[in-house]
């Protein structure tokens, strides 16, 4: 539901020709540094005083305030460091390449297309005797490969480039 409300609001916002005020606003920038430290910073906090008496899996579920505050905290931060990528890029990266134009070109497809390739590949990578965060750094490089090359092929069959 997540995805559907992002994407209504992300055409709202694009229609409306809110997005490159926003972009190259100061606000955007605070919100990603903010994000980028106070995020950590109030993790660290929710992690000790949530954790201080309870087992750890509170935080992921139930009617318990650490599993609340750290789904805020996940909105909240992701929403800052959404607002902050969208300043750096705009500002730092806003030229067109060839290999930028063809990334550009297939974002929607990777946005729509991204989730059942991690869910089958970390299916795939489960049994691999590595260490985890070994496994999270293969699984988004080669999420990331896998996207846009299926998202690529997607573009490639009759009808699917209007809708990628």
């Amino acid at each position: 539901m997540q995805y559907v409300a992002w994407f209504a609001a992300g055409l709202h916002a694009a229609r409306h020709g809110w997005l490159v005020p926003l972009a190259i606003s100061v606000r955007a920038r605070r919100a990603g540094w903010f994000a980028l430290i106070g995020g950590s910073f109030a993790l660290l906090g929710l992690l000790a005083v949530g954790a201080r008496h309870a087992p750890p899996e509170i935080f992921f579920g139930g009617a318990h305030w650490q599993a609340f505050a750290l789904a805020m905290w996940e909105q909240l931060t992701g929403l800052g460091l959404a607002l902050g990528v969208l300043a750096l890029f705009s500002q730092r990266f806003n030229s067109d390449t060839p290999l930028r134009r063809w990334l550009a070109e297939r974002a929607f497809g990777v946005y729509v297309l991204h989730a059942p390739v991690l869910v089958g590949l970390a299916m795939a990578y489960r049994l691999l005797p590595y260490h985890l965060y070994g496994l999270v750094a293969l699984l988004t490089v080669t999420g990331l490969v896998v996207s846009f090359a299926l998202a690529d092929v997607a573009r490639r069959i009759p009808g699917l480039r209007a809708i990628l």
